[in-house]
């Protein structure tokens, strides 16, 4: 199976007026952009038949819509999965993704759980990882997934790619 890890794109802060709560966090206009790119150079990468999750958190469900229309058209639909949110469920995340049975999974998340959530899979320490904002992570394993069973298959930093969604 792949799982490919995705920290959402760059959001406005809490400012105690238009963004009152870390829930509603909208993204920003770079955010947006740091999406869409990352949509299309995930074009060559996903699977038709892939799951996609979200957190519920504005941000994170932002990130993947935009995400999604840059990856087909018309845009793989997502679910959202509140084991996604913060903190994130990590046994729950593990049985969500062996129900589901796909090739391939697309979660949309949060740092810092994201990469305690893949250093799990991977079997490293879990500070080893950092997803910037608008950053994705390919992991694979054979089989049913047990920790610390993964590879890293590739990484994407949004700084390596081109501007122009």
């Amino acid at each position: 199976m792949e799982l490919i890890l995705i920290r959402h794109a760059q959001a406005k802060d809490v400012d105690g007026n238009q963004v009152k709560t870390d829930f509603e966090r909208p993204l920003t206009p770079k955010g947006v952009k740091q999406a869409k790119n990352l949509g299309k150079a995930l074009k060559g990468f996903w699977d038709s038949e892939a799951i996609f999750l979200s957190s519920p958190l504005a941000r994170a469900w932002e990130t993947t819509t935009n995400l999604c229309e840059k990856i087909a058209n018309p845009p793989p639909a997502f679910e959202f999965c509140a084991e996604l949110g913060i903190p994130m469920d990590f046994d729950k995340l593990k049985a969500i993704l062996q129900e589901k049975k796909a090739n391939q999974a697309i979660m949309v998340g949060h740092m810092n759980d994201l990469a305690f959530f893949a250093a799990k899979i991977l079997g490293c320490p879990g500070g080893a990882l950092h997803f910037r904002k608008g950053a994705a992570a390919s992991l694979i394993w054979e089989g049913d997934l047990r920790w610390g069973t993964g590879r890293l298959n590739w990484w994407i930093n949004p700084e390596w790619l081109p501007e122009g969604a």
